[in-house]
């Protein structure tokens, strides 16, 4: 499985996070991938995906878009 290196220039502070992807294709992809996995992710511009996690978010918390970015690949099919 490749290395995931579509991901690009984290960004934000709080409870505004912000990271593009390298094409519109990856960002629809990785948008449905994510939302699927119940992790809700704004569409803020062509390529970029936005997040707003609450201020008390815990590593526990963070581990359903941890792992759901880490079985992520832009070829993906099967979003069930």
């Amino acid at each position: 499985r490749p290395e995931i290196t579509d991901i690009k220039n984290i960004r934000g502070n709080g409870t505004f996070i912000g990271f593009d992807c390298d094409d519109q294709r990856t960002t629809n992809s990785l948008q449905l991938w994510l939302n699927k996995a119940g992790v809700h992710v704004a569409r803020i511009g062509p390529k970029t995906l936005g997040l707003r996690p609450a201020l008390i978010m815990n590593p526990t918390q963070a581990a359903p878009l941890r792992e759901a970015v880490r079985h992520f690949h832009p070829n993906h099919t099967n979003y069930q």
